[in-house]
């Protein structure tokens, strides 16, 4: 059986969840992987980091005709419910007369731009950008054509309980994410890392509180950013001394880093699809036994249990991470809660069911 995955790229937010269902199906199948993209940004990263690549540019006149003549698969796997995506591939399943499996990670309206908690001004915002086929009004409208697809699966629990579709967690490689692989003080004296380090790796989504590392940067600490950092907030961060920024690591340097930082922290607001975004990087700290800070919430309470440490407000985070709290026995609940194995073999299942229907 071979897959054909699409996934678009107006920006990063679905790149963590592609990668992971990546290396889930090519241990064991053939895969194509599509990537529509709005420009040049990340074609270099797309090829670098996956076999089989073909990018196409979004043209609204022929994306969907040159999607058609390359798709090679038996089945769609297409990841986010966005109109990019999966709007073009519903086009696909008709005209191609293939089964499609949809990936929900998020609650796609919620990332539009515009956007506000009002949805009757959100649709009103959005006339404007009706030459974008992600803007609110489309996300919308395909966001309610989710039963056009063969299967879903989502991401974490919570998106179940409002999409249904079967449970395909994020998680990582327990035995790369490994802290007792890697010789910490001379990983830490090579990158001059003389202090206590909060690490952050991945990109800075519009869920994210970045204040917090403002203010954690006027403390005797390190504060490290792994990823694409974009420049507005490169220049925010510019007059501090005490931050560093690495662009874009591989796996083993990500995880070498995270195994000798002190602290991942990772500060939310308040937005309404906050809760239901389960970033991958908190798997892959408490796989290297690393202690993540976090706000307060019930979804983050039930999933990670009393595995990750929670504060309400920038000086409850600087408390623990002065006095040195940390969670002793994190990655001894990640191995029994988020085996890669167990997920494999759950989305092999899955997928070979849809096959046949």
């Amino acid at each position: 059986m071979k897959i054909t995955i699409i996934a678009s790229f107006p920006d990063l937010e679905v790149f963590s969840r592609l990668k992971w269902l990546y290396s889930l199906l090519n241990k064991k199948l053939e895969l194509q992987l599509i990537a529509i993209t709005f420009n040049n940004k990340f074609d270099f990263l797309l090829k670098n980091i996956f076999e089989n690549i073909c990018i196409i540019k979004y043209n609204i006149n022929n994306i969907i005709t040159n999607i058609k003549n390359i798709v090679n698969g038996d089945i769609i796997y297409v990841l986010k419910a966005r109109t990019s995506s999966f709007g073009i591939s519903i086009n696909l399943k008709r005209i191609l007369n293939k089964n499609i499996i949809l990936d929900i990670s998020d609650i796609e309206k919620f990332n539009c731009f515009p956007y506000s908690n009002n949805h009757i001004k959100s649709l009103f915002f959005s006339f404007p950008f009706l030459n974008n086929p992600d803007s609110y009004l489309y996300t919308y409208l395909t966001e309610k054509r989710v039963k056009f697809s063969d299967g879903i699966t989502v991401s974490n629990s919570f998106l179940q309980k409002i999409y249904g579709g079967t449970l395909i967690n994020d998680s990582c490689d327990i035995n790369l994410f490994n802290k007792d692989k890697y010789k910490i003080n001379e990983i830490r004296q090579s990158l001059k890392w003389d202090k206590k380090v909060i690490i952050f790796n991945g990109h800075i989504k519009n869920y994210l509180d970045i204040n917090i590392f403002e203010y954690l940067l006027k403390k005797d600490l390190i504060v490290v950013f792994i990823g694409f950092i974009e420049e507005k907030i490169k220049r925010l961060f510019s007059r501090y001394k005490n931050i560093i920024i690495y662009d874009y690591q591989n796996d083993l340097n990500i995880a070498k880093m995270l195994s000798s930082a002190d602290y991942l922290v990772l500060f939310r607001k308040n937005l309404p699809n906050s809760d239901f975004k389960i970033p991958i990087k908190i798997y892959e700290a408490m796989a290297c036994n690393l202690t993540v800070i976090t706000n307060e919430t019930n979804n983050y309470k039930e999933l990670f249990k009393g595995n990750i440490l929670y504060a309400n407000s920038y000086n409850e985070v600087f408390n623990i991470i002065d006095n040195n709290i940390k969670i002793e026995n994190s990655r001894n609940f990640f191995k029994d809660s988020f085996s890669k194995e167990e997920i494999e073999n759950k989305l092999f299942s899955f997928i070979s069911s849809c096959y046949g229907t």
